[in-house]
C-alpha cells in the first residue's frame, strides 16, 4: 500500500487488481481507515468499512440538524401543552 494525498488529506491507497484479490484483507491492512482504490495509478473510488461509513454518516446528520437549528434560532417560541395533544 502506498499514500497519496486527496482533497488535502493522506490516505491509504492500493491499486484495483489487488484490492480485488483480497478486499476484506485490504481493508483490515488499512486498520479499518479509508482506503482510496486506483486504477491506472488514478484514484477511483474510497472504500470505508461499515464503522467509518456509520460514522460519516452521523457527521452528516450533525451538519444537516445545525443548519436547522441555526435556521430556526431566530424564530419566535411557541408554547405547546403537551398534554393536550
Amino acid at each position: 500500500m502506498k499514500t497519496i494525498n486527496l482533497f488535502g488529506d493522506n490516505y491509504l491507497s492500493i491499486d484495483v487488481g489487488d484490492f480485488i484479490e483480497n478486499p476484506i484483507q485490504q481493508v483490515k491492512q488499512a486498520d479499518y481507515e479509508p482506503l482510496v482504490i486506483k486504477e491506472n495509478n488514478k484514484p477511483q473510488f474510497i472504500c470505508l468499512s461499515i464503522d467509518a461509513y456509520d460514522h460519516l454518516l452521523n457527521q452528516l446528520d450533525d451538519v444537516q440538524l445545525t443548519k436547522i437549528i441555526r435556521a430556526r434560532r431566530d424564530q419566535e417560541e411557541i408554547d405547546i401543552d403537551l398534554d393536550g395533544i
